[in-house]
């Protein structure tokens, strides 16, 4: 959990708004952490699609530090193949990011890179 009193209430409040209840203070940290970051990204786009949060959430490998993998093109974050055909109608050409969240002292870099190349 979070040391700074500022970010555990802070995210206390966000558990409560959303009704997170879980076992596993660590994922709704996870959680939290992801929302924060990626609503960054593209305002308001996880307020409205509820999957795109638990896709970046849930489908991270288990035990080695991270906290969210999400992908985007042209600043719009990525939930479906379809998403990459309606970004390319109205632009003709598409730049892609990805975007990995890890806790530093878990995994390196080179680790991590590691991990998930091979992980896929």
């Amino acid at each position: 959990m979070f040391a700074n009193p500022i970010l555990k209430a802070w995210l206390d409040l966000y558990s409560e708004e959303n009704q997170l209840k879980c076992d596993n203070s660590l994922d709704i940290e996870r959680r939290y952490i992801d929302y924060i970051y990626f609503s960054q990204i593209q305002p308001d786009r996880l307020d409205r699609d509820f999957d795109l949060l638990n896709q970046i959430c849930d489908e991270v490998p288990d035990g080695i530090g991270l906290i969210g993998i999400a992908i985007t093109m042209n600043g719009q974050l990525l939930s479906t193949r379809t998403d990459i055909d309606d970004i390319l109608q109205k632009d003709s050409q598409g730049k892609f990011e990805v975007y990995i969240l890890a806790y530093k002292e878990k995994i390196s870099a080179n680790e991590l890179i590691n991990e998930i190349y091979h992980k896929r």
